[in-house]
């Protein structure tokens, strides 16, 4: 009886709880409830979510210029921070200077003579890690502000602005940005207040994959070190017994007559010729990777074939990046001991004496150990990045060679690798007391030059000074009594050097130098086909005057389509060996722009349309379709080109490779051989090739300050000599030097 009264009491105690929970709770949603004002509660709320995009467009802008800056610089947002060794000095430093950019080197030798590497980490792991993840949060906590401006761009609201914080996430394919960016937004209308706190925000840049592919292209050079070995092979090939080759790695000679170098010559040689081969390295790893192949009508084909085969390289993982990656030696100085000396000649491997000399019994032994450090940037782009705008990765290694020997870094490294001792020219005893004058000029205006920058070489090179606003400089050179230059140098003219020997009764003692500008030129080039040829022979066209025959050649001239591509070397002949390198890079690599999707599926639908109202063949509407599948399964990766080059007056040899990537195939051949009755056959298989080399040119230009300086715009010309479609055209093959008799249609033409 206790229990049903107990029951009964504890419902009444939770009825009547319940009906004042219910009391209160509408009291409280009167107290609390707002004016009705749905127009402004709509434009506010409008407002604010242009405030919120805005915000996570300053995120997305910011975070880009973080990440750009964290590119250019080895993965260091200002490099000018670390505990580094600076020199512009490149093999002495740890971080090479490549104006305005400061690389940090990812693996190199440092003053110590160890192993060394200043590499970033990718994610953060501890406060103050340095890690690429840190530096970028860092760098949009102190930059976010900037973009927003105050938020002057809303003068309806008041905004206050807390402290940011951020947090970033990198992820395959993208970065995800959060932000802690407390603000208070108020209407100046109605005073309404609300806040917003967090803001997020993806950017479009795969760094997970670029910084992956960046160590292993890192690792792998510490491992097997390709560019040294590159190196090497390439010494190879350029060394002779021959002052006007490199010295050989291994030789004997049997005579009296010694071949002498300079070593000074010899780093020009290594550094504006050997050097710039590092631009052919390929990844088959990368987007970007075409072996280069060459047609094997070329004389010394295997060769020259297996030469640019050691140029192609397979990373450890075999992983195929959705990137491209280039490779570029950046003109630095590099360092070069040859048998540390500065003259180098053979020793004699039996001792000179009265007998041997007699019976003309010598042996030469040019055997000699090459010590070499220079730099690498390597550039990894994401082409797919910022919405295809691309995004571009660089960072630095040191390439090291030892005795001829690849350096790689299981290597037990024992004494520090010292330039030659040389005497110091510019000591005070070594000075003339008489002080020159160089007065310098533009070859083209006749201005005065200030900023010239004058050394003097014997032997040696010293820096004297740079000209004044006047143009010239008055100063004290070092004594040279034979083979004494002068050397100028100018950022945006070519630099070259008169010879003057220095000593007191030198005359005279007032100089001028004249340097020519380097004109920024655009560039493009065409091709001359057998059918251009064959539609400017004479007995076709009949005489025509000069000019009418010009502009009929320059019409015979056709583009280069998307599936081919040119690699083309420009070099200037140097009136003096001390003269700059023009253009540099020496290499062009030109390969036109690939169609996007949508735009190969437009040109597919015209085609289909132009060929049911009849103005196109069936056999003409086959051709164009399958010249747009291949243009369709052309990728070069990113292929955002720059044609401009800069150039000067003066002779030019070129040489230039069209390959073409359209695929060739060579049907099955039978062919019978012999006289009856020893006849039989002989079959020639099928053979598919990927790449091919269809034409190119191998010739010398001359350019005038005329053309030159008066032009905008210069064409360069390449025969394409066809592509072999039988085993009787794949035998008779023909070469570009075959067409040298229409070498004058190579001449380059200037607008």
């Amino acid at each position: 009886m206790r229990s049903r009264k107990s029951q009964v009491t504890l419902y009444i105690i939770i009825g009547i709880l319940l009906v004042i929970f219910i009391t209160l709770l509408i009291f409280l949603v009167r107290e609390k409830k707002l004016p009705s004002q749905p127009p402004e509660i709509i434009t506010l709320s409008d407002n604010l979510n242009t405030v919120n995009n805005f915000v996570r467009e300053c995120v997305r802008h910011t975070t880009i210029q973080g990440l750009n800056l964290l590119g250019k610089n080895g993965g260091y947002i200002n490099p000018s921070n670390l505990n580094a060794e600076f020199s512009p000095v490149a093999y002495e430093s740890d971080v090479l200077i490549y104006q305005p950019d400061f690389i940090p080197y990812w693996h190199y030798i440092d003053k110590s003579n160890s192993f060394n590497s200043f590499r970033p980490r990718l994610y953060k792991q501890s406060e103050g890690d340095n890690s690429i993840q840190e530096q970028l949060n860092n760098y949009v906590e102190h930059n976010l502000k900037a973009c927003t401006a105050g938020f002057e761009a809303f003068p309806d609201f008041d905004i206050s602005e807390g402290d940011i914080k951020v947090d970033s996430e990198i992820r395959s394919q993208e970065i995800v940005v959060n932000v802690i960016y407390p603000l208070r937004v108020v209407s100046k209308s109605n005073q309404s207040a609300t806040e917003l706190k967090s803001f997020s925000k993806s950017v479009d840049v795969n760094l997970m994959q670029i910084y992956e592919f960046a160590t292993e292209i890192t690792n792998a050079e510490k491992k097997y070190t390709f560019f040294e070995t590159v190196t090497m092979n390439l010494i190879s090939v350029y060394a002779a017994i021959d002052s006007e080759s490199l010295p050989p790695t291994s030789s004997l000679l049997l005579g009296r007559d010694k071949t002498i170098w300079v070593r000074s010559e010899i780093e020009q040689t290594i550094k504006y010729d050997v050097l710039d081969f590092i631009r052919l390295i390929q990844l088959q790893n990368a987007l970007n990777y075409n072996p280069l192949i060459i047609s094997p009508a070329e004389p010394d084909y295997e060769l020259k074939q297996g030469l640019y085969n050691s140029f192609n390289f397979q990373l450890d993982s075999h992983k195929q990046y959705n990137l491209t990656v280039e490779f570029m030696y950046p003109q630095s100085p590099i360092f070069l001991s040859i048998d540390d000396s500065e003259i180098i000649m053979p020793d004699d491997r039996i001792p000179s004496n009265f007998f041997t000399d007699m019976i003309g019994l010598q042996i030469q032994d040019y055997t000699f150990e090459y010590d070499l450090a220079y730099p690498i940037i390597v550039k990894i782009k994401d082409p797919k990045a910022f919405n295809y705008q691309s995004y571009e990765f660089q960072f630095a290694l040191e390439a090291n060679i030892r005795d001829n020997t690849p350096i790689n870094s299981s290597m037990v490294l024992t004494a520090p690798v010292r330039p030659p001792r040389k005497i110091d020219i510019n000591e005070p005893g070594q000075l003339v007391l008489e002080p020159l004058i160089v007065t310098a000029k533009d070859k083209v205006t006749g201005q005065l030059l200030s900023d010239v920058d004058i050394y003097y070489k014997c032997g040696q090179k010293a820096y004297i000074g740079r000209t004044e606003s006047d143009g010239t400089i008055f100063t004290s050179f070092p004594y040279c009594l034979l083979g004494g230059k002068i050397i100028y140098l100018k950022q945006g003219y070519l630099g070259s050097a008169i010879s003057y020997n220095n000593n007191e009764q030198s005359t005279p003692k007032e100089l001028t130098v004249e340097l020519w500008p380097k004109q920024g030129i655009d560039f493009e080039i065409k091709k001359r086909t057998q059918q251009n040829i064959d539609s400017l022979d004479v007995s076709k066209t009949g005489p025509l005057p000069p000019a009418e025959r010009r502009q009929l050649e320059l019409e015979q001239a056709t583009i280069i389509p998307a599936h081919q591509k040119i690699i083309m070397t420009i070099t200037r002949v140097k009136e003096d060996d001390n003269e700059d390198t023009v253009p540099v890079p020496s290499f062009i690599i030109l390969h036109p722009n690939a169609k996007s999707a949508d735009e190969i599926e437009s040109m597919r639908q015209v085609i289909e349309d132009q060929y049911n109202i009849g103005q196109i063949t069936a056999e003409q509407r086959s051709e164009a379709l399958q010249a747009l599948n291949e243009l369709e399964n052309v990728e070069f990766g990113d292929i955002d080109e720059q044609n401009t080059i800069e150039l000067v007056p003066g002779d030019y040899i070129i040489e230039s490779y069209l390959m073409d990537y359209s695929s060739i195939t060579i049907p099955e051949k039978t062919e019978t051989v012999g006289t009856w009755p020893f006849q039989k056959g002989v079959i020639y298989p099928e053979q598919k090739f990927a790449v091919w080399q269809a034409g190119g040119s191998n010739h010398n230009m001359t350019i005038t300050a005329n053309q030159l300086y008066s032009a905008d715009q210069v064409t360069l010309y390449v025969f394409d000599l066809g592509l072999p479609s039988t085993w009787d055209e794949l035998v008779n093959l023909k070469s570009v030097d075959d067409y040298s008799e229409y070498n004058y249609l190579l001449e380059p033409s200037f607008t």
